[in-house]
């Protein structure tokens, strides 16, 4: 290797390192060479060289943080007082938690995520009775695109009965930008 391929490799690690400490939070001289970079790289905050919180709020039932990464979740819960599980399905029973308008207003997501995210949705339940019962999804109530809309649920049973006091909670993450 010639001498100026060796200065022409050092000078494009030193420009790399630089554009590395920018894109970390930085603060950038105005001569970037090897000997300020040093103190550059010092510069750096730890709360820079991790991903944190650009965003977070409510809308409706709904929380939700953004990262300056990209990444994105949103959590909610929903009470229940009362759904009568009485359509059949094959041998089970259903009932339908959200009319179709009902889950476009609750079900609309505080933002929309650049795809589709990974969704989490459970029951617990605050009243005794006819309580015994799980989740499946109710596509007949679709609200929207899944990157704008929770997925709508219907409970089901093993026999007919109406669910009382329930909460069904939602976790989706995926990606804002």
């Amino acid at each position: 290797m010639s001498v100026q391929s060796q200065i022409n490799r050092i000078k494009a690690n030193v420009a790399a390192a630089y554009t590395a400490a920018q894109s970390k939070g930085a603060t950038m001289p105005s001569s970037q060479n090897s000997a300020n970079l040093a103190e550059t790289i010092n510069s750096i905050s730890a709360n820079q060289a991790v991903d944190y919180v650009v965003e977070q709020g409510t809308s409706g039932n709904w929380s939700y943080r953004k990262w300056n990464s990209g990444a994105a979740e949103c959590w909610a819960a929903f009470q229940v007082v009362s759904v009568a599980v009485t359509g059949t399905w094959g041998s089970l029973f259903y009932g339908s938690i959200f009319t179709a308008a009902a889950a476009k207003q609750k079900l609309a997501y505080p933002f929309a995520f650049t795809s589709t995210p990974c969704v989490q949705a459970g029951i617990s339940h605050t009243a005794s009775g006819n309580g015994d019962c799980w989740l499946s999804t109710d596509y007949g109530k679709k609200a929207g695109a899944p990157e704008q809309y929770a997925p709508a649920y219907s409970l089901v049973r093993a026999t007919s009965g109406t669910v009382v006091n329930a909460v069904i909670s939602y976790c989706a993450k995926g990606r804002w930008k």
